[in-house]
């Protein structure tokens, strides 16, 4: 994998047809297509160690943050191109001393729990999600928490995740996240929902993500819903339908 480009420009504050257009222009500018096409030309021949042969073709664009790196790493394998446009596919990877790994959507639910077990009001998790969804990042929307001091992930949590999500592993040590890296992994991940499910085009794009999230948020309200039946919603091909004692309204305003 190759840097491609290191932004040094902190996006701390960033909307996401800004982000949408800065990485169209990473992506055009490296032919993030004719690598993910030369990667199809040799694939076959290939026998073993393909996720690492891959690798090598890969290149990155760096995000630096105070304390951590955002990596987005292309072209991802959803990369396609029709006859009206290319759909550009990605990674985001957090790097930081501790952790230097992509972010599945059960690492950003465990770190919501994680957080409300330890005393967070869901319903001020629930407003800066909502804030970061409808306007785009902003790590201002982390200063409401800036008294919290991070903790390892529950072991209990950790194994309740194991035995609801097949192959799921914590980051390392248990890492929990600090206010700013879930808020900023939050919106690169989300932005690449919207490059692989237009809402421009029907599709829910980062609309997805934000309901499992709230979701999540709510179960630690009502008993009438679990983290379980979460975590299988986020896991499934379809969109489910909505729960009917949580308002999505919050969907309207995601554009």
């Amino acid at each position: 994998m190759k840097d491609s480009n290191i932004d040094t420009a902190a996006r701390r504050v960033i909307g996401y047809n800004e982000a949408n257009e800065l990485l169209l222009d990473v992506f055009q500018k490296n032919d993030a297509l004719k690598i993910h096409e030369s990667w199809l030309e040799i694939e076959s021949s290939i026998k073993k160690d393909k996720k690492k042969e891959r690798k090598k073709l890969l290149k990155c664009y760096t995000l630096k943050y105070t304390n951590f790196d955002i990596i987005i790493e292309y072209p991802g394998t959803k990369i396609k191109q029709t006859d009206e446009k290319i759909y550009f596919d990605y990674k985001v990877i957090l790097k930081n001393p501790f952790v230097n790994q992509a972010l599945s959507h059960e690492h950003i639910i465990i770190d919501l729990c994680n957080k409300c077990h330890n005393n967070v009001s869901s319903d001020d998790l629930k407003t800066m999600i909502i804030g970061l969804f409808t306007n785009g990042l902003n790590l201002k929307l982390a200063r409401k928490f800036s008294n919290y001091k991070c903790n390892k992930v529950s072991e209990d949590l950790v194994t309740a995740f194991q035995n609801s999500v097949k192959g799921f592993k914590p980051l390392p040590d248990n890492y929990e996240l600090s206010f700013d890296e879930l808020i900023t992994n939050m919106f690169w991940i989300s932005l690449e929902e919207d490059f692989n499910y237009p809402m421009s085009e029907g599709k829910d794009g980062r609309k997805m993500s934000i309901s499992r999230y709230i979701e999540a948020l709510h179960c630690y309200t009502i008993t009438t819903h679990s983290i379980p039946e979460v975590l299988w919603r986020d896991k499934s091909s379809k969109s489910p339908s909505q729960w009917k004692d949580l308002d999505y309204s919050f969907l309207k305003e995601i554009k």
